[in-house]
């Protein structure tokens, strides 16, 4: 797929705008509205620059940031799963589970665990 520089440009901010959306559950219909970018060139123009989809890219960032929230404060699971948008936190530990191979409770032990150690 042949991408233009404006197409890049566009790209790159909505993949700025993403980050900042991460709550919030975006389309793809949506996405293509704001960029005006059509379907196609959106989700393979995405893809080639950044590796992955729109929608991968978004539920990468909720989990890099739910890491951060389990890993950095005392918030309890089921916070962290609305603070990022999730209606059902049973959805939200099966996305994390799946990205990380742990649940959020046994990463934020497991991370306990490792600091513990690692101060003795």
């Amino acid at each position: 797929m042949k991408l233009l520089q404006r197409d890049k440009e566009v790209l790159g901010n909505l993949k700025s705008w993403l980050e900042t959306q991460i709550a919030e559950e975006v389309s793809i219909e949506r996405l293509c509205r704001q960029s005006g970018l059509n379907r196609d060139k959106l989700i393979k123009g995405f893809k080639e620059i950044y590796g992955v989809t729109p929608c991968t890219f978004q539920l990468q960032t909720r989990i890099q940031e739910a890491r951060r929230l389990l890993r950095e404060s005392e918030i309890p699971v089921t916070e962290v799963a609305w603070t990022l948008g999730y209606q059902h936190v049973s959805s939200f530990c099966t996305a994390f589970k799946e990205n990380t191979g742990l649940s959020p409770l046994s990463y934020r032990n497991s991370v306990r665990e490792q600091t513990l150690e690692t101060s003795k």
